[in-house]
């Protein structure tokens, strides 16, 4: 599966292109339809606090844990008490589903998709001057 890279302009005007999917999480008969980025900077899935709540995961506030992102940034995340299914679609292929732990943090918008539950599964290529990336599933 190829997709393009999405194209943003950061506070400069300046064009910056990111490595987006289109996904979509899913937990019993509830599901969010968005985009998240592939980050292997980062550890894990990340999802914003509020997709909690639109797919009813209950979090367990004792479990909360800190976090560092780029420049050392932290937050706070909840651990998922259960395995939420991820599914990756593209027209001519059959969609790619899979389901791992995730965590859910305050204050964070992205969506990343890191090492652990979607990076260690996939062969992934990141081809920055073609502006693509590419998922392969062995």
């Amino acid at each position: 599966m190829k997709f393009k890279y999405s194209e943003y302009q950061d506070s400069d005007g300046a064009k910056i292109y990111r490595p987006l999917v289109p996904i979509v999480f899913k937990y019993k008969s509830k599901f969010i339809q968005t985009t998240a980025v592939i980050d292997s900077g980062a550890d894990y899935n990340i999802l914003p606090i509020e997709m909690a709540g639109v797919l009813e995961i209950k979090l367990d506030a004792k479990s909360k844990k800190k976090f560092h992102g780029a420049g050392s940034n932290s937050f706070n995340v909840y651990p998922s008490t259960v395995k939420i299914e991820h599914m990756l679609r593209q027209g001519g292929f059959r969609t790619i589903n899979w389901q791992t732990q995730v965590f859910f943090a305050e204050s964070q918008p992205a969506i990343l998709l890191g090492h652990r539950g979607f990076l260690e599964r996939f062969k992934v290529i990141l081809d920055g001057i073609k502006r693509e990336l590419e998922i392969c599933v062995e």
